[in-house]
């Protein structure tokens, strides 16, 4: 079962989702680690051989901003990639109950009413009453 908003909001779920999958590549990004930098220089074995070596680290204050916006980050992270499991079960959910249904005209009603379409349409497209689509929607939504 689902809502009406549900199956109504049914063609937004799929851009909701890539939404989703934008901001988490987005934050993914913008979580900061330890200054790292390359030196070019030579060593004390080979004193005038060019070397290049990797430098990296960070002060106090860099290390508290960055565990403050790492948890930050994370908090936000886990929010959406829940909301996106939760769009996308949403998403299944709906199809299944399309899937299940017994017969051809409630099927149509279904499809029809993921469209975003209003019961007055439905109704004239399968030449029924406004009352009839209602009355086999409730069938499958809950409120």
């Amino acid at each position: 079962m689902f809502t009406r908003d549900e199956l109504r909001h049914y063609k937004q779920l799929p851009f909701l989702i890539s939404q989703n999958e934008k901001k988490l590549e987005k934050y993914r990004k913008k979580i900061k680690s330890a200054t790292c930098s390359h030196v070019v220089g030579s060593s004390s074995e080979a004193p005038y051989t060019k070397r290049t070596f990797s430098v990296s680290g960070m002060t106090k204050s860099e290390k508290y901003e960055i565990e403050k916006d790492h948890m930050e980050y994370e908090e936000l992270l886990r929010l959406i990639e829940e909301d996106k499991k939760h769009l996308e079960k949403l998403l299944e959910r709906i199809d299944l109950v399309i899937a299940k249904a017994p017969c051809v005209i409630d099927k149509t009603i279904l499809e029809y009413t993921k469209e975003g379409k209003d019961q007055t349409f439905i109704a004239n497209k399968l030449y029924l009453t406004q009352q009839c689509v209602s009355y086999r929607l409730q069938k499958f939504i809950s409120d």
